[in-house]
C-alpha cells in the first residue's frame, strides 16, 4: 500500500510539473505579443497599398438601443346597481426610456498597420491616429473614436489574445513607448491545476496465496476426476502426493516468505488454517467419492438384467415397426405427417388479398377471430418468413381488415417490403371460441 501510495504522488508530481512548464510557456508567449513580436498574416480583404494585418477574428458589433416602454395602471370599468349605482375605474400609462446593448452587425475584425477595419453589412474603418481610447473589459473591446455610435463595442469573448495583439501592434507600431514588465502579464485567467482524481490500487495476490489457490486446484481436480473415471492407480497416487505433500509445502513457505511479505504476516495463521480445514474436507469428499464409485461399479458388474430389458437387447438390432402418432417428430414421413394434421386442423373461412398499404384479410365467419398470428413466406427464400402476433391482432366477424406491411418482421428485426418481395405462403392462425384454427394460402 505505500508503494502505490509512492507511486500515485510522483505521477501527480510530474503532471504538475508538465502544468507549471506548459503555464510558464504560455506566459512567454504573452510577453512576446505585449512587445510587439508580430508578423503579417495573409487576409482575403482588400487593404491599401503598403497596408498589411495582423490580426483577424469573427465578432459582433453591438451597441446601445433605447425603446420607449408603455405601463398602464387601473385599467377597467367596473358598475354596480341599487344604492352604490355605477363606478368606473380610472387608468394611468406612463412611458419610460429603456436602454439596451445589442448585436447592430457580424463580420470580421482586423487589426493592420494603419487601422482598425470592420467588415460586415457596414464597413468601420478607424485609423490609430483617431482613435479616443481602447478599453479591454473581459470580452468586451470597446475603440473611441470621434463617429462611433452610442456605446460602440465589439465581443472578444471567444478571441482573449485580441487584447494583447492589440497592445503588441501599438508597440510594434511605436505608438506606445513603454516596456513590458512583469505585472503587465495577467495570468489570471489560465485554468487552475486540478489534482487528479485518486486511482483505485487493485490489491494483487502474493505469489504465495497463488501457490495456495493452485495446490487448491489440483486437489479439486484430482478428486473429480476421480469420480468421473473408473478407480486407477495413477489418480490414486496423484491425489495421495498432493496430498502428502500439501501441508509441508504450506508450512515451507510460512517460514521463508515471512520477511519477503511482512506485511502479510498476521494473515498467513488465518490464510493456513483455513487450508488445513480445506484439505481435512477435500479428504472427506474423496473418500464419499470412491467408496461410492466403487460400489455402484461392483453393482453394475453383478446384476441380472430383468426380462424387459433382455427384450430390448434383443430387439436391438431390428427396424421399427411405424406407428401412427401425433407428434410428427416421429413419423416415418414427417412432411406428409404435417400436410395430413394442417388439413385436419378447423380451417378458417377468409379470403385475403393485397394493397400498397398491407395485406387485406375478409372474415366471412360469424364469429371474431381473435388472438391471431399471420405469417408470410417469401419468393426468394421459403424459411425466412415474416411474422405478425399479439393479442391486438384480430379480425371481426363479416369484415375486411388491413394488416399494415410494416407490421411483418423476421427473427432478426427485418421488416417486409412490399416493394421489393412478393408475398405467398400466406398463414393464419387464430383462436376462434376458445379453439385455435387455421388457414393457408399458397
Amino acid at each position: 500500500m505505500k508503494t502505490n501510495n509512492i507511486n500515485q504522488e510522483d505521477k501527480i508530481a510530474k503532471q504538475k510539473a508538465k502544468y507549471e512548464a506548459e503555464k510558464e510557456q504560455e506566459r512567454k508567449r504573452r510577453i512576446s505579443l505585449l512587445s510587439g513580436n508580430l508578423k503579417p498574416i495573409k487576409t482575403s480583404f482588400h487593404l491599401n497599398v503598403g497596408e498589411y494585418a495582423y490580426f483577424a477574428f469573427q465578432t459582433s458589433r453591438m451597441a446601445d438601443r433605447d425603446y420607449i416602454e408603455s405601463h398602464t395602471k387601473g385599467a377597467g370599468i367596473g358598475e354596480g346597481f341599487g344604492r352604490v349605482g355605477v363606478g368606473i375605474a380610472k387608468s394611468t400609462t406612463t412611458q419610460e426610456r429603456v436602454t439596451k446593448l445589442e448585436t447592430v452587425d457580424t463580420g470580421t475584425l482586423l487589426f493592420t498597420n494603419k487601422r482598425i477595419l470592420f467588415v460586415g453589412k457596414e464597413v468601420v474603418s478607424v485609423a490609430y491616429q483617431d482613435i479616443l481610447a481602447a478599453e479591454f473589459n473581459g470580452a468586451i473591446m470597446t475603440i473611441k473614436y470621434p463617429s462611433m455610435i452610442k456605446n460602440e463595442c465589439y465581443d472578444i469573448e471567444k478571441e482573449p489574445d485580441a487584447a494583447l495583439y492589440f497592445k503588441g501592434l501599438m508597440r510594434l507600431l511605436g505608438k506606445d513607448k513603454s516596456k513590458v514588465n512583469e505585472a503587465d502579464i495577467d495570468m489570471s485567467d489560465y485554468p487552475e491545476f486540478v489534482l487528479p482524481p485518486k486511482e483505485k490500487v487493485k490489491k494483487k495476490l502474493s505469489l504465495r496465496n497463488k501457490i495456495f489457490i493452485g495446490i487448491g486446484i489440483l486437489l479439486f481436480m484430482a478428486i473429480f476426476l476421480k469420480g468421473l473415471i473408473q478407480p486407477s492407480i495413477i489418480i490414486d497416487v496423484i491425489v495421495l502426493i498432493c496430498s502428502v505433500m500439501a501441508l509441508p509445502i504450506l508450512y515451507v513457505m510460512n517460514f521463508f516468505m515471512k520477511n519477503q511479505y511482512a506485511v502479510e504476516v498476521q494473515q498467513f495463521k488465518r490464510i493456513f488454517l483455513w487450508s488445513i480445514i480445506l484439505l481435512v474436507s477435500l479428504f472427506i469428499i474423496y473418500g464419499v467419492t470412491s467408496s461410492s464409485t466403487t460400489n455402484t461399479t461392483a453393482a453394475k458388474s453383478t446384476a441380472v438384467p430383468t426380462k424387459s430389458e433382455a427384450q430390448v437387447v434383443k430387439k436391438k438390432d431390428e427396424k421399427p415397426t411405424p406407428v401412427p402418432t401425433e407428434d410428427c417428430s416421429q413419423s416415418a414421413d414427417p412432411q406428409m405427417c404435417i400436410t395430413m394434421e394442417i388439413n385436419r386442423e378447423p380451417r378458417l373461412n377468409a379470403t385475403t388479398d393485397f394493397s400498397n398499404a398491407g395485406l387485406i384479410v375478409t372474415n366471412k365467419d360469424s364469429v371474431d377471430w381473435r388472438l391471431c398470428t399471420v405469417t408470410i413466406g417469401t419468393s426468394e427464400n421459403i424459411n425466412s418468413a415474416y411474422e405478425v402476433s399479439g393479442w391486438d391482432i384480430q379480425f371481426p366477424a363479416n369484415q375486411t381488415t388491413t394488416v399494415p406491411w410494416g407490421d411483418f418482421t423476421q427473427d432478426n428485426g427485418n421488416r417486409f417490403n412490399y416493394s421489393t418481395t412478393q408475398p405467398n405462403d400466406i398463414e393464419l392462425d387464430c383462436s376462434v371460441n376458445k379453439e385455435q384454427e387455421h388457414l393457408r394460402i399458397n
